[in-house]
Parts: C-alpha cells; sequence; structure tokens
C-alpha cells in the first residue's frame, strides 16, 4: 500500500514539494485505503499519476522526461510504501518495487482509443492463460531472441571495421573490449557470415510470424472475454457503439518479447465495420469525444477485471470524466465506487470538485 508522498522536486510542475516539515498545501501527503486528490488543471496531477506508472515500469525515462523546465537540478521523488522509501535520485529508482500498480490517465487513453496495447502484465496474463498461445509465443520469442543477438553481433563488427580503417586506437580499445583480435580480415569476413545467417533466419522468422498470424484459433478465449468485458462496461455508457471484434497484432520490431496490440472494429448503430474499414475511414468521423473516452476507460476496466486477484491492486485514476456530460460522469462515479471497494487501494486525481465520489474506507 502507498502510505505517504514525501518530496517530489524538480519535476515538471513541482519545484520542492515536501511532507516532512509542513508546507502550504492543503494535503498532507498522506493516502489511505481510498483517496481523492483535487487539484485544478495545469498543477501536476497527470505527472503525479506519471510517478505511480514510473514506479510500476520501473522506468527512469518517465521521469526525466518531465525534469522541471525551469530548474538545473535533477528530479528527486521520495514515497513511502509498506514501510520502505521508495526513491527515485541521480536518475535512477533506489530499488525495485513489487507494488501491483495499474494507471489511468491521458497517455494510456491516448494509446487506447483506436487499438489497445497490452502492457506486460495484461500480456503475460492473457499468454499463460492459453496453452496453445503460450506455446506458439514462447516458440516464436526464441526465434526472434536468436534474431536479434545476431544483429546487436553484426552492428558490433561493423562499429569495428569503420573504426579500424579511420582510427586504429578506438579499434584496438573495441577490440579489447569485446575480447576479440584486431584483425580487419577476420572481423570483415565474420560481418559477410553473419548477414547470411540473419538473412536466412530473418525469413525463416517471417515465414513462421505469417503462419502464427493466419492461424485463427490463436484468437486466445482470454481476448474474447476481453472485449465482451469492454462491451458490458461500454454499454454503460452508451447503446450505440459495440466492439464486434478483436485481431492481435504481433509487432515483429523493437523488443524480443511479443507483446500485441488488439485491432478492433466497431458496430456503430447497428451498422458493422471490418478490418477493411480500418484502414480506409477513422473513427474520429464516427466518434465523438466522449465516445472515446468511454472506449478507453472501458478498456482500462475490462482489464483489471478479467486479471482477477483486485484485492492486491493499487488503482491509480486521473481524471477520467474527460469529455463526459453529467449522466457519463455519474455511471463513471458507480464504477469507479464499486471497484475501490475490491481493490487494495483507490487513488483518484480529479479538477472536478463537484464530483461526490462516496468510498468505502
Amino acid at each position: 500500500m502507498i502510505e505517504k508522498l514525501i518530496e517530489i522536486s524538480n519535476y515538471a510542475t513541482f519545484n520542492s514539494l515536501k511532507f516532512t516539515n509542513g508546507n502550504n498545501s492543503d494535503w498532507d501527503g498522506n493516502f489511505k485505503k481510498n483517496t481523492i486528490i483535487y487539484a485544478p488543471n495545469g498543477t501536476g496531477k497527470t505527472s503525479l499519476s506519471l510517478i505511480f506508472q514510473a514506479i510500476k515500469e520501473n522506468d527512469s525515462n518517465l521521469i526525466d522526461k518531465k525534469r522541471r523546465i525551469s530548474s538545473d537540478g535533477s528530479p528527486k521523488i521520495s514515497i513511502l510504501s509498506d514501510g520502505t522509501h521508495i526513491q527515485f535520485d541521480n536518475g535512477t529508482w533506489s530499488q525495485k518495487n513489487h507494488l501491483d500498480i495499474e494507471v489511468f490517465n491521458s497517455f494510456y487513453f491516448e494509446k487506447n482509443v483506436y487499438t489497445f496495447n497490452l502492457d506486460d502484465t495484461f500480456n503475460k496474463f492473457i499468454i499463460e492463460n492459453d496453452p496453445k498461445l503460450k506455446e506458439e509465443v514462447e516458440h516464436l520469442t526464441i526465434k526472434r531472441k536468436e534474431l536479434i543477438k545476431l544483429r546487436r553481433r553484426a552492428k558490433i563488427i561493423r562499429r569495428f571495421i569503420k573504426l579500424a580503417k579511420q582510427d586504429k586506437t578506438k579499434a584496438i580499445e573495441l577490440a579489447t573490449k569485446l575480447n576479440t583480435t584486431l584483425n580487419l580480415k577476420s572481423r570483415m569476413t565474420e560481418n559477410e557470415q553473419l548477414n547470411k545467417r540473419i538473412d536466412k533466419k530473418s525469413s525463416d522468422f517471417d515465414k513462421l510470424y505469417q503462419k502464427f498470424m493466419s492461424n485463427s484459433h490463436l484468437i486466445s478465449e482470454q481476448f474474447r472475454e476481453y472485449c465482451q468485458k469492454i462491451n458490458d462496461i461500454l454499454s454503460l455508457f452508451n447503446d450505440r457503439i459495440i466492439i464486434n471484434e478483436i485481431k492481435p497484432i504481433y509487432s515483429k520490431g523493437g523488443h524480443s518479447e511479443l507483446s500485441p496490440t488488439l485491432i478492433y472494429t466497431l458496430s456503430i448503430d447497428g451498422k458493422n465495420t471490418t478490418l477493411q474499414d480500418r484502414n480506409e475511414v477513422s473513427f474520429d468521423y464516427y466518434l465523438s469525444d466522449g465516445d472515446k473516452s468511454a472506449i478507453a476507460l472501458a478498456s482500462f476496466l475490462a482489464k483489471i477485471e478479467i486479471m482477477k486477484n483486485l484485492d492486491k491492486k493499487i488503482i491509480i485514476i486521473d481524471d477520467p470524466f474527460t469529455s463526459f456530460d453529467s449522466g457519463r460522469k455519474q455511471r463513471t462515479i458507480d464504477l469507479l465506487a464499486k471497484l475501490s471497494c475490491k481493490v487494495s487501494q483507490f487513488i483518484l486525481l480529479t479538477h472536478d470538485r463537484k464530483m461526490q465520489v462516496q468510498f468505502s474506507h
């Protein structure tokens, strides 16, 4: 459980916010089982939600990207959780944490309006609960890692060859670091062999990937359950939009792990769109801002529901009422109030003082 915010310095809108010796804030920095934080727009609510997201992902870049522009100092963050200080200083987190945190904010919204992007935790949950999918993904992942390893080696060798021709001193340093010989001819031969192996493995991987993507049985039952949960929640916001199909696309680029992006189609006012329609017509022409917000929020809440173990989760929600009319706001309040009773801890950040949310303590 997150107990207390102790310090935020040189980060985003926060110059030096400390809760050790008192401050001018109406809030004392303590978090309860359920906590609502009211603050006007532009005062750092989303930045605070990103701190929790960075803690969840053990990500330093999320903090460094929001370094306070008007300060020369480095960001410093300190949070007390279960008696342990989680600290960010000198560009790194003091330790990895094991808090089961889920964050909904504008960044989640941007990533999950037109497609649903599975984070590592949700992706692993989906795969672990589908033996056939797990087997296929593991096989592809092994092949991907082999290919990435060869490409990294080839990149180093190309760098070595370039240095050997331009700067022999640096080439010697690199050869020592790689524990290899300073032999340009041997490295050029190795480079040729590596390129041939990469071409072969890349071709083999592409064939496996295409076969994997063409197997309709690999559409996991977990994906279907996820789609149904989204529709159940979405129906509370409107009766004109239904997600009628989800197709996982496993990216071949980037990291070695295969994490799917879910492409979805909609039924709008009884008319079904197709995946081909997605390529030809943007949902921007069909969906209001409120519809988009409802889809993103429904995808977030559905993900939490099907992952189970709600009693261990810490949920951070930042301004969930964007573009909602009064009816949708009230339904959102009802959903979040019910969720707050099921989770380990619930934190709501909002700029709307009129939202009289009743949470159980």
